[in-house]
């Protein structure tokens, strides 16, 4: 959970291709509206009914005591109408909430520190939506001390369970101030804290925001990065801290940039090498800032400069802008967006995309409109629509009309490749394969998906005991697997596992068969589909069976669903894949196309059950 941080900031870049900025592919996005709950305060996605969608949870940003919003997605884009629930004994109007699965039974939670108290909640989800009643701890702090507006949660040391950090303030002393402390609070697998492990306590009138998870060296242990200013004077530098986690609850404090004004972060692996990154906006010069993290621990910073005027030049927008990550264009490189109002309850607002480049800290910048309302909170990423394309999602208000706030899905069109190439998995956390299924050609082809509460690092391919392939095409808690590597024939047992930044693991066995397998290719020329069989009716996940006669060399086949590509084999002719649909009819279509150009194509048409 990030903090909100209204100070001032201004940029612009609009999409054109010139000196100031790098082209590349750029994107575009249906908005799809749905109602949600009251003006929000912040927004967070998390998968509450275990379905591998994506759904809203809102916190309010006026009403006391503070309500969460939730809202379930249909799976199109759209959600369900918003059911809101308000925090018990909460003197504050609105309240910060982070996710997990914090009594370990595979079911997302909610946890929120209640602002002005020393209580922690977590609501522990049904797994169908709703909760059960809030599971309450009361942290030992100092006599009039309480809880700021942030929550973040991780498991720090191992031991499988989710832990959260909180920040408090003591009371008002007139002789110093306030002293501002974070807190980690270990997690006792049942929905309650226990020990307490102080990790910053700064001088007084000190406090930290823009607290963010990843593993910025690659040695398994969470560690966490925050700004806090480097005096209490109200005119020194801010600095962003990472503190490197142990793997103990212990940190090493190391400080990479310090600034001459505001600035915000967040955290992704831009550069899919296993390590997270830092990026953000510089708000005092007006520069985007990545930090690349190194194998020694450091970080290499690179400044983008964003010209000011024009669209975005209003010099007081709302709120630093707050960036998220995903390979939104399909072109292998990570992409930045950020949410922005036009000015002080401005009603011009929109979406700003950073478009990485071939070279790191190197962005084309696109500006997407969203419809016009006063307040917009941050955007967060899912595949809203199960086609695998990542989409970004804000929450809208008005002034005027505080109790029914706009959900405001942008749903990815951008033409391109199949992202993953393969479905998420169906269920909140877990891992899921499109390929092998059951055969494979040789060069052997694997494709496979994973999904988690917190955010995953890499998946990896084991085959008869011996690790093959690892990778780090994460965003988010969504990872995928695409590689391809020769085996011999006969009967080989694979496992791919998922990790997420803490090394917690999600773990798939798989068997194959390298050979000729059960669908044999047409005498002439084609396509010929072995399953589905046309006209038949089946379940989801489809298995589809293929294999093709072509003349010349084998550039790929394609399986398409309902004019959607799903899925691409490039090493054989033959194809062997699941592929998810919703109940009713569908189309299949599988093309084969040769290095020449030359297309085949076959159509199936098969039922699936709701």
């Amino acid at each position: 959970m990030l903090l909100r941080r209204c100070l001032p900031t201004t940029f612009l870049c609009v999409l054109t291709f010139s000196a100031s900025c790098f082209g590349q592919v750029p994107v575009t996005f249906n908005n799809v509206t749905s109602p949600g709950g009251q003006t929000p305060f912040s927004t967070l996605a998390v998968d509450l009914n275990n379905d591998g969608v994506l759904d809203i949870v809102t916190t309010s940003l006026y009403s006391q005591p503070c309500s969460i919003t939730t809202s379930l997605s249909n799976g199109d884009g759209t959600f369900q109408p918003a059911a809101t629930f308000y925090v018990n004994a909460s003197p504050a109007n609105t309240c910060a909430v982070a996710s997990g699965d914090f009594n370990r039974d595979g079911k997302a939670d909610l946890a929120i520190a209640i602002p002005g108290s020393n209580e922690v909640q977590v609501w522990l989800g049904n797994g169908d939506g709703t909760f059960q009643f809030p599971a309450t701890s009361f942290i030992p702090i100092p006599y009039g001390a309480y809880f700021l507006l942030f929550i973040v949660a991780a498991d720090f040391n191992h031991d499988g369970n989710a832990d959260v950090i909180v920040e408090y303030s003591t009371a008002y002393d007139s002789a110093i101030g306030y002293k501002l402390v974070t807190l980690l609070l270990e997690g006792d697998g049942n929905g309650g804290f226990a020990t307490t492990n102080t990790i910053f306590a700064p001088a007084p009138n000190i406090t930290a925001g823009d607290f963010v998870v990843g593993d910025f060296d690659s040695d398994n242990n969470v560690d966490l990065a925050f700004v806090a200013p480097a005096c209490n004077t109200g005119s020194c530098p801010n600095v962003v801290h990472v503190f490197y986690g142990d793997g103990k609850l212990g940190f090493r404090d190391t400080t990479p940039l310090s600034v001459n004004g505001s600035i915000n972060i967040a955290s992704g692996d831009l550069n899919s090498d296993g390590r997270t990154d830092l990026f953000g906006i510089d708000g005092a010069t007006n520069q985007l800032v990545t930090l690349y993290s190194q194998k020694n621990g450091t970080f290499a910073t690179y400044f983008s400069s964003l010209p000011a005027g024009g669209t975005l030049g209003s010099p007081n927008p709302c709120c630093d802008p707050i960036l998220t990550m995903a390979d939104f264009n399909s072109d292998g490189r990570m992409d930045l967006v950020a949410s922005l109002n036009q000015g002080i309850l401005g009603t011009t607002q929109q979406l700003a995309f950073f478009l990485a480049g071939t070279s790191p800290g190197q962005f084309t910048i696109q500006i997407v409109n969203l419809p016009s309302h006063q307040f917009i909170t941050n955007p967060v990423i899912a595949d809203f629509n199960r086609d695998t394309k990542p989409d970004i999602l804000v929450t809208q208000a008005d002034a005027s009309n505080q109790a029914q706030a706009t959900l405001v899905a942008a749903i990815n069109g951008t033409s391109g490749g199949v992202w993953s190439n393969c479905n998420y998995p169906r269920q909140g956390q877990g891992l899921a394969i499109c390929a092998p299924i059951a055969y494979a050609g040789t060069p052997a082809n694997f494709n496979a998906t994973a999904s988690a509460y917190l955010p995953l690092r890499k998946i990896e391919l084991w085959v008869d005991g011996l690790k093959i392939a690892e990778q780090n095409h994460t965003w988010e808690g969504y990872a995928w697997f695409n590689y391809s590597t020769p085996f011999s024939s006969g009967i080989h047992n694979g496992t791919f596992f998922a990790a997420d930044i803490g090394n917690n693991l999600e773990r798939l066995d798989f068997s194959f068969n390298v050979g000729n397998g059960p669908c044999a290719a047409p005498a002439s020329l084609g396509v010929n589909i072995c399953k589905p069989v046309s006209g038949s009716t089946t379940s989801s996940p489809v298995l589809v069976q293929a294999a093709a006669n072509i003349t010349g060399t084998l550039l790929r086949m394609e399986l398409w669903v309902d004019g959607v590509k799903k899925y691409t084999e490039f090493t054989s002719t033959s194809l062997y894949t699941s592929v998810y649909t919703g109940g009713g009819n569908h189309r299949f279509d599988i093309f084969a196309v040769n290095t020449s150009g030359t297309k085949w194509l076959q159509t199936a048409y098969a039922t699936t059950g709701p």
